[in-house]
């Protein structure tokens, strides 16, 4: 977290998607209950790990890893600042990409 007086609790979202349908999702505080965002101290790193569970029927092929998030009060989302394009917001970041077998 940067220096700010502003602190905020919020939610991760991580889905799967193939083909813009949903696949799975899975969302979880970030940082848990026990050491919340909000909680966080200014100019220090915090490593945050979220699992996503998956069915055993998900169809084969390549699928897309996203992730959002919401301001945990109000479930407002918070968008993603594009690299290089400090006016353009996205709702949800593509992380990754999973080949389901």
């Amino acid at each position: 977290p940067q220096l700010s007086e502003y602190r905020d609790t919020y939610s991760a979202f991580i889905e799967l998607v193939d083909n813009e349908t949903i696949a799975a999702t899975e969302s979880a505080l970030i940082g848990g209950t026990e050491y919340p965002s909000g909680m966080w101290q200014p100019l220090i790193p915090v490593q945050d790990f979220h699992t996503i569970y998956l069915a055993n029927d998900l169809p084969t092929g390549e699928h897309d890893l996203f992730l959002r998030l919401e301001r945990a009060s109000d479930s407002l989302p918070i968008h993603a600042h594009l690299p290089g394009k400090p006016f353009q917001t996205k709702d949800r970041v593509r992380i990754g990409q999973i080949q389901i077998r």
